[in-house]
């Protein structure tokens, strides 16, 4: 028995009349009879919304409404999605071939979470500029991430993760650690996926320099190690902007110097007003701002009891409430809104006792 599992591919598009109808022809025109078809778009002023219409009835839903950013969009693609599978093809993106969808259905067996290969890369006009070799998922922590494009997850694991909104350019990168961090079963496919189109901003420098300071926050939140961060790829492209004598060099010192300088005023302060503080999360912002309390008291209170590299008494979160404190700072970056409730309301901690940076 042929076996084809149902993919739902989410197509986001902003105003993006010139690109968008080769997109939906390359999604409509695959060889694949499981596939849903969903297009969200932002409000455009353009000709999209008439170009959507003219393939609604091959669209199993489309909506076209205000929202604040491309990985909104991709959330509300997702809560919209009913397949087994996900992908996420934007507009002026498009399929490598015709049976993309037929040779990647063969690898979504049960075990598998993750199927995911290249891209090949077009320039504006439309030659190919280079391909996008995909490697192993292990190889994320040096900075090897795959195209969203190319990324094909279960729905189930992909509605419990979502796009972070937090961040407007390396959410996917961030998705991309997280089901490596959670160990997810993958099949890596050693061939070009799609047609990638890149835009001149994507490779402006300044664009480049944003992506690195996001990555560096992100990395400062997951990276098992502080290390981590100055041997990245992410650190090394600022150091080498750093190096340059241009406006856009000094912009990239200027925000990663206001990312740590804000992170380190905000330390400072909750250090001066908390004698006996507790870190919740032992990880790379914890050790990144250790220094700032030699003269605190500090627990930790880390999921891992067995967490190395530290002198200090590690608790587990459920000996919250048999603790003596000032204050609870919430070091794990991403996650403050989700632990902040879990203080409050599963272990009584007043709400002036928490502390977010």
């Amino acid at each position: 028995m042929t076996f084809f599992p149902k993919i739902t591919i989410v197509t986001v598009t902003y105003n993006a009349e010139a690109y968008l109808e080769q997109t939906i022809q390359s999604v409509l025109g695959q060889n694949y009879p499981n596939l849903e078809y969903i297009i969200i778009d932002g409000a455009s002023t353009d000709g999209t919304v008439d170009i959507i219409k003219k393939y609604e009835k091959q669209i199993a839903y489309w909506v076209s409404e205000p929202d604040d950013g491309i990985y909104y969009a991709m959330n509300k693609g997702i809560d919209a999605a009913t397949g087994e599978w996900i992908n996420f093809m934007n507009a002026g993106d498009s399929f490598y071939c015709s049976s993309t969808l037929l040779d990647v259905a063969r690898f979504m067996k049960e075990a598998i979470e993750v199927v995911y290969g290249g891209a090949s890369l077009l320039g504006q006009d439309g030659v190919v500029g280079g391909y996008h070799a995909p490697r192993p998922m292990e190889s994320a922590w040096e900075g090897s991430y795959c195209n969203h494009q190319a990324l094909f997850v279960r729905l189930e694991k992909m509605r419990l993760l979502k796009f972070d909104t937090f961040y407007k350019i390396a959410a996917e990168k961030k998705l991309f650690l997280q089901l490596f961090l959670q160990q997810c079963r993958y099949k890596k496919l050693d061939t070009p996926l799609v047609n990638f189109q890149i835009s001149e901003d994507s490779v402006s420098k300044k664009q480049k320099i944003k992506d690195s300071v996001e990555m560096l926050h992100i990395l400062a939140s997951l990276a098992p190690s502080a290390q981590m961060l100055f041997s990245h790829e992410h650190y090394a492209r600022l150091q080498s902007y750093a190096s340059e004598n241009s406006c856009l060099a000094s912009a990239g010192r200027l925000a990663l110097s206001r990312e740590l300088s804000i992170l380190y005023a905000k330390a400072s302060s909750v250090a001066k007003c908390c004698q006996r503080i507790v870190f919740y999360g032992y990880g790379s912002v914890a050790k990144m701002i250790e220094h700032l309390f030699v003269d605190n008291t500090i627990l930790i209170v880390d999921s891992c009891l067995e967490n190395s590299g530290t002198n200090h008494p590690v608790y587990s979160p459920d000996a919250i409430k048999d603790l003596i404190y000032d204050g609870i700072l919430i070091t794990a970056l991403g996650r403050e809104e989700e632990i902040s409730n879990a203080l409050m309301l599963s272990h009584g901690v007043p709400s002036e006792k928490i502390f977010t940076l």
